[in-house]
């Protein structure tokens, strides 16, 4: 009696795939036309649900709940492996369930962005199964890196790889690690110093000086046209014996992003700080991009020693000569926030 009851359930499972089958197409491809490559990502600890939300929200899957029902159906749920995949909207739900499962990962596809800093590399790192965060500032920190020259006038500790990484999208192969990924930032830094290094020297500074003035002038604008203009800022007060006085110096002190800044902020001690420290900080405070780097070589010619954003709200910054026509403009852009909120 329980021997028939189980062959019955059997047969009653199987009635049920095949109608999920014929009726659901659970095997049948989002689209057959679409044969676009996707990188997917699948953390760790991801489960099937998990997964299939991950494939649905990329256009891979059409519906997250089918996949899910055609991986237990079909033995691969808890079967899966984290890791980056190449997968398309073109393969069956048997292909891509095949792939996740088989734990062969394609090449890792890391972004770096202008302007970001060793501390939102690390934070980035989160999404990524294959890469950890906190591993990463330990190698900028204590990372053998003596065969870049390029490294030798840069800050030691925890910061000495800040400006030098430069920003670029990676591929990581499968089992690549933080290293590698730092060895191909500070490769491709090398190509741009390469580019420049005549340049660099006929400034008369150092590399790291170059870095530090282009990694204020990335945080300071958002517009191409601003960046040879605020470096005109920066060297006209250089020249002077003037305090920089860059609110994204003590932002990166203090490892805040802070909008408004407080007195107390102002007088945070750090050598990063251009509110207490003469000249430049000591060391860049993001990774610049090239067209900062190229502004801080080559900086506009004018007379301006004070910047800030316009009322208009859309980053553009409005210059000025003297401190009188500095805090009108202030004053125009707080009047325009007040408006906004």
């Amino acid at each position: 009696m329980v021997k028939r009851l189980v062959i019955i359930v059997i047969l009653i499972l199987l009635i049920l795939g095949s109608i999920a089958y014929v009726f659901l197409g659970l095997n049948n491809p989002k689209d057959t036309q679409d044969h676009s490559e996707i990188l997917i990502e699948i953390p760790m600890g991801s489960t099937t649900g998990d997964i299939g939300v991950i494939l649905e929200s990329n256009g891979v899957i059409k519906n997250a709940n089918m996949f899910k029902l055609y991986s237990r159906l079909n033995g691969f749920d808890n079967t899966y492996v984290a890791g980056a995949y190449t997968l398309s909207p073109s393969m069956t739900t048997e292909d891509i369930c095949k792939i996740i499962s088989s734990g062969e990962t394609t090449s890792l596809k890391f972004t770096v962005p202008e302007g970001y800093t060793i501390y939102d590399i690390a934070d980035a790192m989160s999404d990524y199964s294959q890469l950890d965060g906190d591993n990463f500032l330990r190698l900028v920190k204590e990372g053998d890196y003596s065969e870049y020259e390029f490294l030798k006038g840069a800050v030691s500790g925890e910061h000495r790889l800040e400006g030098y990484l430069f920003p670029d999208t990676y591929l990581l192969s499968p089992g690549g690690n933080e290293e590698d990924l730092i060895k191909s930032m500070l490769d491709r830094f090398q190509v741009e110093y390469d580019a420049i290094k005549s340049d660099v020297e006929k400034k008369k500074m150092s590399l790291n000086q170059i870095l530090t003035v282009a990694s204020i002038i990335e945080k300071e604008t958002m517009h191409l046209e601003d960046k040879p203009l605020v470096s005109s800022v920066i060297y006209n007060r250089l020249d002077i014996g003037m305090k920089l006085q860059m609110d994204t110096t003590i932002i990166y002190a203090m490892r805040e992003n802070k909008v408004d800044l407080t007195y107390d902020d102002m007088e945070y001690d750090s050598p990063y700080n251009t509110y207490i420290v003469d000249g430049l900080p000591i060391g860049p405070i993001c990774c610049p991009g090239r067209d900062s780097i190229d502004a801080a070589i080559n900086p506009a010619k004018t007379d301006y020693y004070y910047f800030v954003l316009t009322d208009q709200g859309d980053g553009t910054i409005a210059y000025s000569h003297s401190h009188e026509e500095f805090l009108k403009d202030k004053e125009a852009y707080y009047a325009a926030q007040d408006e906004d909120d």
